[in-house]
């Protein structure tokens, strides 16, 4: 096998020569943290209630066999990821990796992507919060707007003192609500078996239902990949990152395959497939009342662990990005004794009260589109999501090319021509004519790419003309 080479790629070196200087985030996450980050930002019990009527939908009887897939989709790019954390253990996930192998252009689809979950993402567990709060506790009706203001700037708070202690709180979240979902589970499994939804009429429909609840189950998933956004904070970036994201896939993977199997079991196809299916009251017609609170409660809880991981990886994706100059340069400052990117999280936390206003009161006139934030959202989410996969398997790919593996050990090109072969056939079936909602993800996706481009492209401009007016670039740090 050729000696692997230590020089960094010429994208790489150029995405380093355009950085400017910029203080260097602290080395201080474990295991423990890297898996509390991960695993709570996959927030089973958040994701299982936000995508539930979807997966049901566009499942059916194979809702489970789609949550397969998407587990054997995660698992391989998960592998991607960590490989190519190893090569370029620096802060900004698929954005930085993508960048550093391809080119910075494609790392910035990449990045502006997964931006799609990294910032829009916190709203909708925002939501699930203060909505279910007002089912949970009545007292609290009327309320949702100050509620959301008051989650969103509790959970900055909490994430500006650093991500070690939001972190351990997040795996604390994850661990009771892996638990409780668990003897949820175990508890239907217990009920008599009732009939399966109905097959599909055709084999393009069998396929649809498999591409559609396969899609919808990436959803449950998103945040594996946030744990390479820490890479500059990891302890053993090589060693840590890896762990964290095959621990993360693989347990969350055994809570979801035994929960979809459960609800098959027990819930009657009403409450399981129809567009207003919802998990408490799904499972609060099988164990009763006090089963659907617990769900209610686990639920709640699962969605602030989620807020908490998802704006913490959005601030790291934002703050490379701002470090490399695509993104504005503020969003690279790093402040406190943790070196938290304080103005980077300040923006994830907005963009999730103002998507929740937005949704909630008419803002400037414009209303959300109706079920933006529960159903439109979420199929954005996972559209932009498997873009950045596919590109970071491709990525991964290019690299395993470039150190002549293609000759030496072809074998070792499987992981990632699999990865690049699932997440883009689903990336494709989520476009694909027929299947619910395809227009409408490819418009707004192809909307959200743009303003991309234009938020690169004015940054640009800014750039050059405050480096006119200075001489010499800003420096980072607090």
């Amino acid at each position: 096998m050729p000696e692997r080479s230590t020089a960094l790629p010429a994208a790489a070196s150029d995405i380093a020569a355009r950085r400017p200087a910029s203080d260097t985030p602290l080395r201080r996450l474990g295991k423990v943290e890297l898996l509390g980050a991960g695993a709570a930002f996959v927030a089973p019990a958040f994701s299982l209630a936000a995508i539930f009527a979807l997966l049901a939908l566009k499942g059916g009887r194979y809702a489970w066999v789609g949550v397969v897939l998407g587990t054997l989709a995660v698992l391989l790019t998960g592998v991607c990821f960590a490989r190519m954390t190893a090569r370029h253990p620096k802060a900004g996930g698929a954005y930085a990796l993508v960048g550093a192998e391809l080119s910075l252009p494609v790392g910035f689809i990449a990045g502006w992507a997964l931006c799609l979950l990294y910032l829009l993402g916190p709203a909708i567990p925002l939501l699930l919060f203060v909505t279910l709060l007002e089912v949970f506790l009545p007292q609290t009706a009327g309320a949702l707007v100050p509620i959301a203001a008051a989650v969103a700037l509790g959970v900055f708070a909490l994430n500006a003192l650093g991500l070690r202690p939001s972190s351990r709180v997040a795996l604390a979240v994850f661990v009771a609500e892996a638990a409780i979902l668990l003897g949820v589970a175990g508890a239907l499994f217990l009920q008599p078996t009732v009939a399966l939804p109905p097959p599909p009429a055709s084999p393009l429909d069998t396929l649809i239902a498999l591409g559609g609840s396969g899609g919808a189950a990436v959803f449950l998933f998103l945040g594996f990949e946030s744990v390479s956004a820490y890479a500059e904070e990891a302890r053993l970036p090589a060693r840590d990152i890896a762990w964290g994201t095959g621990a993360t896939i693989l347990a969350t993977g055994v809570v979801y395959i035994v929960s979809a199997l459960a609800y098959l079991h027990a819930i009657p196809s009403s409450q399981w497939g129809s567009s207003g299916a919802s998990l408490p009251v799904a499972v609060g017609s099988v164990l009763g009342t006090d089963g659907g609170r617990l769900v209610t409660a686990v639920i709640i809880v699962s969605s602030l662990g989620a807020m908490i991981c998802v704006e913490n990886a959005c601030a790291r994706v934002l703050f490379a990005m701002g470090r490399d100059r695509v993104l504005p340069y503020p969003m690279a400052r790093l402040f406190g004794r943790e070196k938290a990117p304080w103005p980077a999280l300040a923006v994830s936390a907005g963009a999730a009260f103002g998507l929740v206003w937005w949704s909630t009161l008419p803002l400037g006139g414009l209303s959300a589109p109706p079920a933006f934030l529960l159903v439109l959202l979420p199929e954005l989410l996972v559209f932009g999501a498997l873009i950045a996969y596919a590109l970071l398997s491709l990525a991964y790919l290019v690299a395993l090319v470039r150190e002549g593996v293609a000759r030496s050990a072809p074998w070792r090109l499987a992981v990632p021509l699999a990865s690049l072969g699932v997440t883009g056939t689903l990336l494709v079936l989520q476009v694909l004519p027929g299947t619910p909602g395809w227009n409408d993800v490819l418009v707004w996706g192809t909307a959200w790419l743009l303003v991309g481009f234009g938020v690169w492209g004015s940054t640009r401009v800014l750039a050059r003309v405050s480096s006119a007016r200075t001489p010499g670039e800003p420096s980072g740090g607090s």
